[in-house]
């Protein structure tokens, strides 16, 4: 295990040192190009060519050192050419052919060399992906994954874990830039610290969040619509007090029902559950945690069908109830209602969600 580890390691530095070699090659290549294009040898060309931050060429010494070097040599040059000029007053375009055919085939030899590098380092990434590869499983491990039937009750965990990952790499992506605006003197320092704000406060907005910050006028015109529309914005309860006293069940709303033992909580959660969904034709889900599905059942059949509640729980139906007991349970079959009785120490957040989902309520 220790050895694949350093054997893991090795490999990486390698393909690490091959990438920053083949990024000193190109910023010489933009070197050359800049001066072939005539343009002036500066940080800010080189790394607009280079396809880098002038930041990334402060980090290279010898970098830096050469571009200094090729300014006073190329300065020193045209110190001589008008000198030459003024002299002779003619200007040798044969010597001008010359010098840049020799660029050209020193061009060509380090553009044949990039393509050896560029080989060589594709295989290192490529046995770095197949170590990576085994460390996991390998390839069987990838089949058993697809083959893998993904359940649904989990489904918001691997949202929140996929989302958390995803926020952490545009933190590491956000520090990246931070970064090399810290190493960029080209901007004023006031414009420096405003685009890291930027940067910073793009991190901790969620544009796609279901619970956004509106201004009032918005808030003010869906309240105008709704005052129009003249429409209850409440579900009744079919208990006139109790409507009086909390304006009927809001959407999301927390409701409470809190009481001694044997007081009539399971009763007042399946009428109001029964209401809903036979008054108002909305679906609901039924979670009983304590109590076995078949038994809350009954407590339904015994609403529909007058019968008493107790009876239904012992079986005891006399023949004179079976027209009624018929009656009620193909009016019960007709409603919406989904009773889960997973029991509490099994019974999730997350999967009270993904149910609720499933059921679309």
């Amino acid at each position: 295990m220790k050895h694949n580890r350093e054997k893991q390691t090795e490999a990486l530095n390698k393909a690490q040192a091959k990438r920053k070699e083949i990024k000193r090659e190109q910023v010489l290549k933009a070197i050359e190009v800049v001066i072939q294009q005539g343009a002036k040898l500066t940080f800010k060309n080189i790394a607009d060519v280079a396809g880098c931050s002038v930041s990334y060429l402060y980090k290279w010494d010898d970098i830096k050192a050469y571009i200094h070097e090729v300014q006073k040599r190329q300065n020193t040059t045209l110190n001589e050419l008008k000198e030459k000029e003024e002299k002779s007053g003619v200007y040798s375009l044969k010597t001008l052919h010359e010098v840049a055919k020799d660029r050209i085939r020193q061009l060509e030899a380090k553009i044949e060399e990039l393509e050896r590098q560029n080989k060589l380092l594709r295989g290192h990434i490529a046995e770095i992906h197949e170590l990576r590869l085994e460390k996991v499983g390998g390839q069987a491990k990838l089949a058993q994954l697809l083959n893998r039937t993904v359940s649904a009750v989990n489904i918001d965990r691997h949202a929140a874990l996929v989302l958390d990952k995803y926020q952490r790499r545009q933190i590491v992506h956000a520090g990246h830039e931070i970064v090399d605006l810290g190493y960029d003197t080209a901007n004023e320092l006031e414009t420096v610290i405003d685009l890291v704000e930027d940067k910073v406060h793009g991190l901790t907005t969620d544009s796609n969040s279901k619970f956004p910050t509106l201004p009032v006028n918005e808030r003010l015109a869906d309240i105008f619509n709704q005052l129009e529309q003249g429409a209850l914005p409440n579900y009744p309860t079919g208990l006139a007090d109790l409507d009086s006293m909390i304006g009927g069940l809001t959407k999301k709303d927390l409701v409470i029902v809190a009481a001694r033992p044997s007081m009539g909580k399971s009763w007042f959660a399946c009428y109001l559950a029964n209401y809903i969904a036979s008054n108002e034709k909305k679906p609901v889900v039924f979670f009983s945690a304590e109590m076995d599905g078949n038994q809350l059942t009954k407590r339904f059949l015994a609403m529909h069908t007058g019968i008493d509640s107790l009876l239904l729980m012992n079986n005891d139906i006399k023949r004179s109830e079976m027209e009624t007991l018929v009656k009620g349970l193909g009016t019960l079959a007709e409603l919406p209602i989904e009773i889960n009785d997973t029991p509490a120490e099994q019974l999730t957040p997350a999967k009270m969600r993904s149910l609720v989902e499933e059921n679309s309520v």
